[in-house]
């Protein structure tokens, strides 16, 4: 039987040593959250194990913002072989092909998963602004806003928020076309 998702959170929260999941506590309380989402009040994390902290963390978010909120802090401490280990136990390659849904059956999509690494280490922002325009998945207004952005990350952001706010189809728009412009990168996202 399949781990749920608060399963996979905990395991890897449990690999974490006291001060790292101190820290885990700390820098989840000062990400910034996605619209219609706010941190997890400071006094219900304070005492927390990881045991708490995957309920709490799922009980508020649910299983996909979750996932990728628990991932990108993880990520920013820097615990990247916890991540990864994460990641693995969250997609089962076989499962997210046979069924197209993200972890454990939820249906996260790619671009919200790796959402962290997205505007991190994605490089080719211009060229997939350039293909989301063209096809009309995107506004006149809406391109330059995310051209206009004075730093990679700060563009990758942009075309991610724009995007998210637009809905399903249009982030596999995106993904279609990261996976055409670099699909090195969108590969070792996936392990494909």
């Amino acid at each position: 039987m399949p781990r749920t998702v608060r399963q996979c959170i905990v395991e890897a929260l449990e690999n974490l040593g006291k001060s790292q999941l101190r820290r885990f506590k700390e820098d989840l309380s000062e990400v910034q959250y996605r619209p219609g989402f706010s941190a997890i009040p400071r006094g219900r994390l304070e005492g927390a194990d990881a045991l708490d902290l995957g309920r709490l963390l799922v009980g508020t978010y649910r299983d996909d913002y979750a996932a990728e909120l628990t991932l990108q802090v993880l990520e920013a401490l820097p615990e990247r072989e916890v991540a990864d280990s994460l990641r693995r136990s969250l997609f089962v390659p076989d499962e997210r092909q046979a069924t197209g849904t993200g972890p454990r059956g939820s249906t996260a999509h790619p671009v919200d998963l790796y959402h962290y690494e997205i505007v991190q280490r994605f490089h080719s922002a211009d060229c997939v602004l350039d293909r989301l325009l063209s096809s009309g998945t995107l506004t006149a207004e809406q391109y330059d806003l995310a051209r206009a952005q004075p730093t990679r990350t700060e563009k990758n952001r942009a075309l991610l928020r724009i995007v998210g706010d637009k809905g399903r189809e249009a982030k596999e728009q995106l993904w279609r076309n990261m996976e055409s412009e670099d699909a090195m990168f969108t590969q070792s996202l996936t392990g494909q």
